[in-house]
């Protein structure tokens, strides 16, 4: 996501870069839970000529998991980082029910130390919260804002409000269609169109269109992903 300091404007938003990681027993994929551009070893052109996109039999529920960020510059001080896209149950006295709007991002292990948190997961009453709209002709495809990522007094708002940290996302596979590598592919900002955005002198900055700009990879980790925001 794009994180905002008292004096630039940094490339971590949750999306502009990303991939899904399926951690499997082999020294490979223990290696990716530690770093994952090390150890992937695949660059981004690579991953977006291997992606295959998912066309068919995906609903909400196709979007849940635990995420990698494999091709954020700003991740890479972060290797441990997650996000994670959770449902938002509601619970009532007679049953629970979820929000059918979309599903919500939050993130761990990112900032300056590697230690922040956001998101509703962890904190129910925020307002940092992206919420990711499967989109209704395909909904192995959805759009997601991060808007609320954005201080109002910062230099990246009005940016973010014209529609810079819009996107497009798409769930996947890469590689082969047997899915071992499930993966949401991301486009660039301005849903891909690219635009303005500020450098770390505040003067905006041409950022170039790109139709994959980004992998979230799915990442096999069962402490406290159960997929719902309790």
């Amino acid at each position: 996501m794009y994180l905002y300091s008292s004096k630039f404007v940094s490339c971590d938003y949750c999306g502009s870069t990303v991939v899904m990681r399926v951690i499997r027993l082999s020294v490979l994929w223990m290696c990716l839970l530690v770093v994952a551009t090390m150890c992937h070893g695949a660059s981004k052109p690579e991953y977006c000529s291997k992606f295959i996109p998912a066309s068919t039999g995906c609903d909400l529920s196709s979007w849940l998991g635990v995420f990698s960020d494999l091709f954020s510059p700003d991740d890479k001080a972060c290797p441990h980082s997650l996000r994670y896209i959770d449902m938002d149950w509601r619970k009532t006295k007679k049953l629970a029910v979820y929000s059918k709007q979309g599903v919500h991002v939050s993130a761990s292990g990112t900032g300056t130390d590697c230690t922040e948190k956001w998101g509703k997961r962890f904190n129910r009453t925020t307002e940092v919260d992206p919420i990711i709209s499967p989109t209704s002709d395909n909904p192995c495809k959805g759009t997601v804002s991060f808007l609320t990522k954005v201080p109002h007094d910062a230099p990246a708002r009005k940016y973010a409000e014209a529609g810079a940290l819009n996107f497009t996302l798409t769930l996947g596979c890469i590689g082969d269609t047997s899915c071992e590598r499930p993966v949401i592919k991301w486009n660039g900002m301005y849903n891909g169109k690219g635009g303005p955005w500020p450098n770390s002198q505040g003067n905006g900055v041409q950022v170039p269109p790109s139709s994959c700009n980004n992998f979230w990879q799915l990442a096999n980790v069962t402490n406290g992903s159960n997929g719902s925001i309790s």
